[in-house]
């Protein structure tokens, strides 16, 4: 949001959550001001945290702003579990149990059981169950304490999770990456000058000098890595065929067939016999040809879900569900295998 009017965020009962800082949020050859502004309402500002001013060169006037909503977000980052996957054995199941039953306890603030075993961990994870405000926050309790009992029990395997969140972008280059740090380093020289005028105007000089040099060394990487891209042999850039057919640099033959039709003549073009494909295989949704099997069906469809037959999970259906998940299978988005 821009400034404008400052009445308007008291009028519909909106909040800044701008902080000072020693970075301003707009920055031009002309001046600098904070006229980029965070605005939140009642329920967003509780949730707001680290507001700040990013410290990087962001190619543009308006610096870059970070801020992270809610504790959320920072248990979505730490349990990201993509790509990983535990070594589960048996000696190790019962320290993972364990640590689990630890760390339920040092959540709930309970003294520490010295019995061990399936019951122990049951109670337990039933105890916190019932504490917990709703069922969203103890599945969210749940699998935090889950990750980090694997985590502390189990062998990993696979990628780390640095690698998952620092993709490098395949035109980047290390000469963007001095240009860069050469770029940050005379913003941070120009800033921090304030007592010297003249000092400052020419540190200000280079700085935008400095800028406009990397801003243009990006445009001409990305278009460097577009041609080439576009210029790939077919066997790796499947694209480029498709290019050469948009363009009629290739022709390819139209391989056309026949199919008999219920009157047992056979189709003789190709707009004749993908009509009659499609009459077969997604014929018309006409209520006066159905059949007593179709009708069923239909009424089916209308009976509301809400019946007697519909009956709750029972906790045996629910247990053997688990019991006749594979082992040595491919884990989910959790990251927890099927043997915990």
């Amino acid at each position: 949001m821009r400034q404008s009017d400052g009445r308007i965020p008291i009028k519909k009962r909106l909040h800044i959550a701008n902080e000072e800082s020693r970075y301003t949020t707009f920055q031009t050859c002309r001046g600098a001001s904070n006229i980029d502004l965070t605005v939140l309402n009642n329920t967003a500002i509780n949730c707001l945290q680290d507001w700040a001013v990013y410290d990087r060169e962001s190619c543009s006037d308006h610096n870059i702003i970070q801020y992270a909503l809610g504790n959320e977000a920072f248990q979505a980052a730490e349990i990201n579990n993509i790509g990983i996957r535990y070594t589960v054995t048996q000696k190790n199941m019962m320290k993972f149990q364990e640590r689990v039953i630890q760390t339920m306890q040092q959540i709930a603030g309970e003294t520490a059981m010295t019995v061990k075993g399936k019951d122990t961990l049951d109670e337990t994870l039933c105890r916190r169950l019932t504490k917990a405000p709703n069922i969203e926050a103890a599945v969210d309790e749940l699998q935090a304490v889950l990750d980090h009992a694997c985590r502390s029990s189990f062998m990993q395997t696979g990628p780390t999770g640095k690698a998952l969140w620092h993709k490098s972008i395949p035109w980047w280059t290390s000469r963007l990456t001095t240009q860069r740090k050469e770029v940050n380093a005379k913003r941070r020289r120009y800033q921090r000058t304030k007592e010297n005028n003249k000092l400052c105007e020419q540190r200000k000089e280079q700085y935008l000098a400095s800028k406009a040099e990397y801003a243009a060394a990006i445009r001409w990487e990305k278009s460097k890595s577009w041609k080439e891209f576009c210029n790939v042999t077919s066997a790796t850039n499947p694209w480029n065929a498709i290019y050469k057919m948009a363009a009629g640099e290739t022709k390819c033959a139209t391989h056309i067939s026949t199919l008999r039709q219920q009157d047992g003549s056979l189709t003789t073009n190709l707009q004749n016999t993908l009509l009659q494909m499609i009459q077969k295989f997604a014929p018309d949704n006409n209520q006066e040809d159905n059949t007593e099997i179709h009708r069923q069906i239909r009424a089916l469809t209308r009976t509301p879900i809400d019946t007697e037959d519909d009956e709750e999970f029972t906790v045996q259906e629910v247990a053997n569900v688990v019991l006749d998940m594979g082992h040595k299978k491919a884990p989910g988005e959790d990251g927890i295998p099927s043997e915990v």
